[in-house]
């Protein structure tokens, strides 16, 4: 079951976790690892966030950032 949609603040930190469907691996070569980064790094140049942190194992991810502006974290294409 999906968690609540939290109220998000302009200027806070906020940890983000990503798992696996029914806890799968995500990660299955180390090419997956890298172009994860590649995409975190693409994605970076084109949102305001500031990228603390992140932690990359075989069936879930964490990452800390930070939004200015807590609309940045909101994904509008949907």
């Amino acid at each position: 079951m999906p968690r609540t949609r939290r109220e998000l603040v302009d200027g806070v930190c906020y940890h983000v976790i990503n798992r696996g469907n029914s806890r799968n691996e995500v990660f299955k070569s180390s090419d997956d690892y890298e172009k994860f980064i590649d995409l975190l790094n693409l994605s970076l140049e084109n949102v305001n966030l500031s990228l603390y942190s992140f932690c990359l194992m075989p069936n879930h991810i964490h990452i800390l950032l930070r939004a200015n502006k807590a609309a940045d974290m909101v994904d509008n294409t949907l």
